[in-house]
């Protein structure tokens, strides 16, 4: 029977691999194709071998490959799929460069598990310029090639705080199981009917384990991200659909529009901050465009102005104070983030009052309030309003 086998082998050897050289079996069993070199293997560790041909690559016979289905030919980009050795640095086909090379024609799929599932790595086909996982990846580090050689047309980001502020940030349960079971019916993944025989220890075992695995894929994952679908409308480059028909976001690219969005912010609070220094010691009056006139002073004893709460706020938020005793003349300002006087409210009596702000009063964005009595600035507080 051994013997039978072993022709078949090497019948089937004959038919699928055209090699210049010679099938040997050793007299341990090992096989090899092609013309090994002296001393090939000396820790005799391999279980077969198969050798590059021809005096191009002697004398260590690199180059070899081994076809899988019809391989056609290179001059008419007919090579389909292989595993050999890659090319050497200069270009030419063969050569012992000590480099695995996997190749498919029209796109690679790496699988796992017990039975052929769907890819958990894939080039999808010739067209694919794009790798896809469909597992979670580790790695130490990452970086992107970003260097000015390879950009042109390079531009400012325009509007990135208010673009940022459109933004809505979302607490998610994340399962792509829907994503896997399409895979596993575009692959044609196959599901044998089980033989009549009993299981083997280690294929309970495995059952067991694909049991666990499928179990795995329902539960779902707590994240915190964005909606394609919303990104989409606001940053249309830093969203692209895969192979499937699915939205995928570039998260890092959201990092220079954050960057430019924080100086764009600390421009507009340092001018906020250079208004108020102009204002600071002046009398303002009940008009909503304050004027500098002369400074009188105040008894700021007991004087206090609370932050609004809540901060940030959507719907309404509390803003409490605290007055001098002496105040005659006492309102609360609030200026947008250019310094604009948005809206004036007059302030009656003294000691501790509460006023509230409606959101529908004011459009979305961060805004300063300022507490002034007697004409002069009593304390300063930030707020935000939210979409």
């Amino acid at each position: 029977m051994k013997k039978l086998n072993l022709i078949i082998m090497v019948s089937v050897c004959f038919c699928v691999i055209s090699v210049q050289g010679q099938l040997k079996v050793n007299s341990n069993g090992k096989m090899h194709l092609g013309d090994p070199w002296y001393g090939q293997d000396q820790d005799n560790v391999l279980s077969g071998s198969i050798f590059g041909s021809g005096p191009h690559c002697e004398p260590w016979k690199g180059g070899s490959k081994l076809a899988f289905g019809d391989f056609g030919r290179y001059s008419h980009f007919g090579w389909n799929v292989f595993i050999g050795e890659y090319p050497e640095p200069n270009g030419a086909l063969t050569g012992d460069s000590d480099q695995l090379w996997l190749h498919g024609k029209n796109g690679y799929f790496i699988t796992n598990g017990g039975n052929p599932g769907p890819p958990i790595l894939y080039n999808p086909s010739l067209r694919s310029n794009a790798m896809y996982f469909t597992v979670t990846v580790f790695a130490p580090s990452m970086f992107t090639t970003s260097d000015a050689r390879f950009k042109s047309n390079v531009t400012s980001i325009e509007n990135p705080l208010n673009k940022l502020m459109n933004l809505r940030g979302v607490a998610y349960d994340f399962n792509d199981k829907e994503r896997k079971d399409i895979l596993a019916v575009r692959h044609k993944v196959l599901i044998t009917e089980p033989s009549d025989d009993p299981p083997s220890e280690k294929e309970l075992q495995a059952m067991k384990d694909m049991q666990e695995w499928e179990e795995l894929m329902l539960q779902k994952e707590h994240k915190l991200g964005f909606i394609a679908q919303e990104v989409q409308k606001i940053f249309p480059d830093l969203v692209k659909e895969d192979d499937l028909g699915y939205l995928a976001i570039d998260y890092n690219g959201l990092i220079p529009v954050i960057i430019e969005a924080m100086k764009e912010q600390q421009r507009q609070i340092q001018k906020l901050e250079d208004r108020i220094a102009e204002l600071s010691g002046t009398i303002i009056p009940k008009s909503s465009t304050p004027t500098v006139i002369e400074e009188t002073k105040v008894n700021t004893t007991n004087t206090f102005l609370y932050q609004n709460i809540p901060n940030p706020f959507t719907e309404k938020t509390e803003i409490r104070y605290l007055l001098p005793e002496d105040s005659q003349d006492a309102q609360l300002y609030i200026f947008n983030i250019q310094g604009q006087n948005v809206k004036t409210v007059n302030l009656s009596g003294n000691g501790a009052g509460n006023i509230f702000i409606q959101g529908a009063e004011l459009a979305p964005g961060t805004y300063i309030y300022t507490l002034y009595s007697n004409g002069k600035e009593l304390d300063t507080k930030r707020m935000i309003l939210t979409k």
